[in-house]
């Protein structure tokens, strides 16, 4: 797995209001000073006692009224699970995450460390990702790449198919077909920007046998082709 697409450095704030969103998740650790961050939901200030997790498409306006300096995860969607973390989350910085922190700070130092930042980083995506207490959505977070029958699902949560569609959608505010879409065109995103893989072969790994099925499905959700996704995204990297 390249870690071309993610990021872990550290990152000074000036007192000029930013506003801003991104298609990765991003987690900020505290080292010295204060951040204000402003999004549709609430003004808070990011200080010593806490993180701050902003996940994909949440716009937010951020600034610093004094001298401070914070360590920076950007993380690809990819990397996650679920899409289930809609909204910003403040985390107390607990004795886990500052050792998190101290791991990572001291990687930054060394000049090999390219694969042990990757491995914190992913090790940090899985403790910010909700558990999922349904044993279906699980399963199909597990194995989205697969086929799975309605009637397997259902079965785990001891429903009739026609009840089980009904809650789940109550539950995750869509179909499970659209569920397992998402979660495939996700990891389309992440292996398109991640790995010299071709369509067909991430087509493949996500469950297609034919690299048309998966072009219509990208289509659907993300308006453009796979290959012009890829094309765009490096071209915004390399601008």
């Amino acid at each position: 797995m390249s870690i071309r697409q993610t990021v872990c450095e550290r990152r000074i704030y000036s007192d000029r209001p930013h506003t801003h969103e991104h298609d990765y998740y991003q987690i900020l650790f505290p080292l010295k000073g204060t951040l204000n961050v402003e999004t549709r939901q609430k003004d808070s200030q990011l200080d010593q006692r806490h993180l701050l997790i902003l996940p994909p498409q949440c716009e937010h306006t951020y600034y610093a009224n004094e001298r401070n300096e914070f360590l920076v995860l950007d993380i690809p969607i990819g990397m996650f699970q679920t899409h289930d973390v809609k909204n910003e989350r403040y985390l107390a910085l607990n004795d886990k995450w500052k050792s998190i922190r101290f791991l990572l700070l001291n990687e930054l130092e060394e000049a090999d460390s390219v694969t042990r930042i990757q491995d914190l980083i992913q090790y940090a995506a899985r403790l910010v990702t909700p558990k999922p207490e349904s044993p279906s959505i699980q399963y199909i977070q597990n194995h989205f790449n697969e086929a799975i029958s309605l009637e397997k699902l259902a079965a785990m949560e001891n429903y009739s198919p026609s009840y089980y569609i009904q809650w789940f959608q109550e539950k995750m505010g869509m179909t499970p077909v659209k569920y397992i879409q998402k979660l495939r065109v996700n990891h389309v995103k992440h292996l398109l920007l991640n790995t010299n893989y071709t369509i067909q072969q991430i087509a493949h790994l996500v469950g297609y046998e034919h690299q048309s099925s998966l072009t219509r499905l990208f289509q659907k959700f993300e308006g453009i082709t796979p290959n012009r996704y890829k094309l765009d995204k490096n071209n915004q990297n390399f601008g």
